[in-house]
């Protein structure tokens, strides 16, 4: 799948995450988690909305938007064999190539942050709100084995000449 459709997918679905979940919060929902899935911070549904908002928004404008201000200046980027990658001939291509590289770095991060919200949101359908440190676990470890793929393929593919 293209990495544009993905992240339109991804952010899809955590409109449906709010639509569905949201009207059931509490006033105070809990927003932030301990160590242990202990509720530590709280704020009300609109608030939390907002911040998922925010957050996203980042997000997408750090891997959607500011790395194509790299291309006007190709020399910030950082390569091995930089001079090869961008040179004149193969410059266009390997920055295109580095963009969509870094659009599914922000995909892959705006899927764990779909997950985050939804453990929030479960968590609150429950009168003593506690993040569930099972799937947190799992979904961190999905994440980080991903992550570490995503440099591994990114280092092999500008390694070699």
């Amino acid at each position: 799948m293209r990495t544009r459709a993905l992240t339109w997918l991804i952010l899809l679905v955590m409109v449906v995450q709010a639509a569905v979940y949201l009207p059931q919060m509490p006033p105070k929902m809990a927003s932030s988690f301990g160590g242990d899935g202990s509720a530590k911070g709280f704020m009300t549904p609109r608030d939390f909305l907002f911040f998922e908002v925010f957050i996203v928004a980042i997000m997408l404008l750090a891997f959607n938007v500011l790395p194509r201000l790299s291309i006007r200046n190709p020399a910030s980027v950082n390569l091995p064999n930089k001079a090869y990658w961008l040179a004149p001939e193969r410059a266009a291509a390997t920055m295109r190539e580095v963009l969509a590289r870094l659009r599914g770095l922000g995909n892959l991060i705006l899927a764990f942050m779909a997950l985050l919200f939804q453990a929030t949101y479960l968590a609150n359908l429950t009168s003593n709100p506690a993040l569930d440190m099972k799937w947190f676990g799992i979904g961190m470890a999905c994440w980080i084995a991903f992550f570490l793929g995503w440099i591994v393929s990114f280092y092999r593919k500008f390694q070699r000449i």
